[in-house]
């Protein structure tokens, strides 16, 4: 009899150690979400997590951002700010090095700028501004001999 009791333990310690992991790798809606190593749904306060931020904020570390601010080390922006080292903004702001900037702003390294702003080192640019360098400009301002 005590061995299925001490085997019964063993079995909870388990489960609750496993839920407990669960519950600080992943979180959805909370003020203070800086326990969240994996991903962040509608958290404030998000500097850990690694994979994602949905409608989060503080997202230093996330991977992609999606309607989140500071995604700082975010690779792919989408309707988010601060990404300054995205490689792919769409909607977002602070794409300082993304190398596609889609409907962004202060895309300063895009290599491809549709509808984007401030695309200074853009060589194609699609409805967008400053493209100082662009060799292909459609519809865009600041193109080597456009005048605009």
């Amino acid at each position: 009899m005590v061995w299925v009791c001490k085997s019964s333990w063993l079995i909870i310690g388990v489960v609750l150690m496993c839920k407990y992991d669960e519950c600080h790798s992943e979180c959805t809606g909370g003020s203070d979400c800086r326990s969240c190593t994996a991903a962040c749904t509608s958290c404030q306060n998000c500097p850990n997590a690694r994979s994602a931020c949905t409608g989060s904020t503080v997202c230093h570390k996330a991977q992609t951002c999606t309607g989140s601010t500071g995604c700082y080390n975010a690779m792919t922006c989408t309707r988010s700010s601060e990404c300054n080292n995205a490689q792919t903004c769409t909607g977002s702001h602070d794409c300082h090095n993304a190398q596609t900037c889609t409907g962004s702003y202060d895309c300063y390294n895009a290599t491809t700028c549709t509808g984007s702003t401030n695309c200074y080192r853009a060589t194609t640019c699609t409805g967008s501004t400053n493209c100082h360098r662009a060799t292909a400009c459609t519809g865009s301002t600041g193109c080597p001999g456009s005048g605009a």
